[in-house]
């Protein structure tokens, strides 16, 4: 009974927040729609494990993949806003040692590709995550600027495998929002229609990989943060499963690294499927090659396929659109009709608590530094701060550390009570899909909305958000555009370390649906 007079309570507050969203955004509906320039570079349009043959067999040097997509973001960032901070010249640099190293090495081009996987190629990396003399302040205003004094783990393996760091790209204060908007950049726009959210909070990776001006980034995911601007950009992206690629060099971080990794993750976005792959065999912990077997090759006939086309229930979520729900539906139908693939539609029924258990397992983890200082404490002088224009953040991420500050009036019983259902939920999926079974599944029930709309639908996101909850696999996979021609999609999840599934059903997706489709141009 309490846990449904607490659900009524967040469903009475997220209706006003929707209402209130709905009239201060109606502004944007009155804006015309800035588009981004054609792409005129046919090296645009090669996938980055295309483009790093091409650079090792001496077909196309680096310098010109690199000015290639540099001259790209010049092109797209004044419409986008989605770079932080360049490193344009660097790159340069770094490119043409790249073709004077292959120029006189003895090296094969098996051994080029063993030793330099990502030879040459230009990546872009959210500005959350470390790199080397970039700006690294997660969106948030500093007395001085915050500058990363060394590279992420993940930034360093990368670099390490051949890869040239080109910008750091625009997330929402502290990485708290699904519309990436701060007071340091300001907002970036979806490429697909500038008026519309990019999403949050890897915004600015997908908003530069859907207008062409990336190939490959890196995006951080606690709450579908890779995954929802992926889909709302018509882009890839991988959250994969808990604990296998490290966190370390991401801002904001936590003190309970245990909790922590369970929920969130650092994982690679592309424009092209395949390259999801690339990019997790480079950044993949050592110690999980063996397990995670990434390079095993999946046959897709013998693939038990899930699939649902809501949360079953949820009185906090909003209905699926019905264009993405046709298109789950066909990638189903393709399944069967060409592969032969064990469909059914699963039922089951803790999916319609998802908003309740991602929400609970994220304010259950305490030291999240510095977005809830003091546990959120330090939430309300900034809350008053907010309120006489005095503050320097933006409303969400004081509101969240106000609920944390709050979240200790919760009864223990309830939160006792929902630890159970997650138990037996994740024990109950996991048997279900077994280590040769996948979820289909809604990656969100909308296509992107105008700004500032989002916030007012924030257990939608909760179809992102169960995955992190449950530490299982999940790649967003684009399947066209919507009559407004906006970019819809669904997600794949597969139960713990089973990430090469999802991999492999997202590159067929990309081989029988085309992926990736250019937005509309100037």
């Amino acid at each position: 009974m309490l846990g449904l007079i607490i659900r009524c309570i967040f469903l009475i507050a997220t209706k006003i927040v929707e209402g209130l969203t709905l009239m201060t955004s109606t502004v944007y509906y009155f804006q015309n729609i800035k588009r981004c320039p054609a792409i005129k570079d046919d090296i645009i349009f090669y996938p980055a494990y295309i483009l790093t043959d091409k650079i090792r067999k001496r077909e196309l040097s680096s310098e010109a993949v690199v000015r290639a997509y540099i001259n790209r973001i010049k092109e797209v960032n004044p419409i986008l806003n989605a770079v932080v901070e360049d490193r344009f010249e660097s790159a340069i640099i770094e490119a043409r040692r790249t073709d004077e190293m292959l120029a006189v090495t003895n090296m094969s081009v098996d051994e080029l590709k063993q030793q330099y996987p990502l030879i040459g190629i230009p990546i872009t990396i959210k500005e959350s995550i470390a790199v080397e003399g970039m700006s690294h302040s997660a969106g948030k205003v500093f007395p001085t600027k915050k500058i990363a004094a060394r590279d992420a783990e993940i930034v360093k393996l990368c670099r390490e495998a051949g890869a040239i760091p080109i910008a750091v790209t625009n997330t929402p204060e502290l990485c708290i929002n699904f519309e990436s908007y701060n007071k340091v950049v300001g907002k970036t726009c979806n490429p697909y229609d500038s008026r519309r959210s990019p999403g949050g909070s890897s915004g600015g990776e997908a908003a530069l990989l859907g207008s062409g001006a990336s190939v490959v980034g890196l995006g951080s995911d606690i709450y579908g943060s890779v995954r929802l601007p992926a889909h709302y950009c018509g882009v890839w992206g991988h959250k994969p499963s808990a604990n296998i690629v490290s966190v370390d060099g991401h801002y904001p971080d936590c003190k309970h690294e245990k909790e922590w990794n369970e929920v969130f993750n650092l994982g690679p976005m592309s424009r092209y499927a395949p390259d999801l792959q690339l990019l997790m065999n480079v950044i993949l912990k050592r110690s999980y090659i063996s397990l995670i077997q990434l390079n095993t090759p999946v046959y897709l006939p013998n693939l038990k396929l899930y699939y649902m086309e809501n949360d079953n229930g949820s009185m906090l979520t909003h209905p699926v659109d019905k264009d993405i729900l046709h298109a789950l539906k066909r990638l189903v139908t393709h399944m069967a009709s060409k592969y032969g693939c064990r469909t059914q539609q699963l039922d089951m029924k803790e999916f319609r608590y998802s908003a309740e258990l991602s929400l609970m397992k994220l304010c259950n983890i305490d030291d999240i530094e510095p977005v809830f200082d003091n546990n959120g404490e330090g939430s309300y002088g900034e809350l008053l701060r907010y309120l006489t224009f005095r503050s320097k953040s933006v409303l969400v991420p004081i509101i969240c550390g106000i609920i944390k500050n709050t979240w200790g009036y919760v009864p223990k019983s309830v939160i006792r009570h929902f630890s159970e259902i997650e138990a037996q939920f994740k024990t109950k999926l996991c048997q279900t899909l077994g280590s040769d079974g996948v979820l289909i599944y809604p990656c969100h029930p909308t296509t992107a909305p105008i700004h500032g709309q989002g916030l007012g639908r924030i257990f939608d996101y909760s179809y992102l958000g169960i995955f992190n909850c449950l530490g299982l696999p999940a790649t967003n996979c684009p399947l066209g555009l919507n009559s407004k021609g906006l970019p819809i999609g669904i997600q794949i999840a597969a139960a713990p370390n089973n990430d090469r599934l999802t991999l492999a059903v997202a590159q067929e997706i990309e081989t029988a649906f085309g992926g990736w489709i250019p937005p509309p141009s100037i």
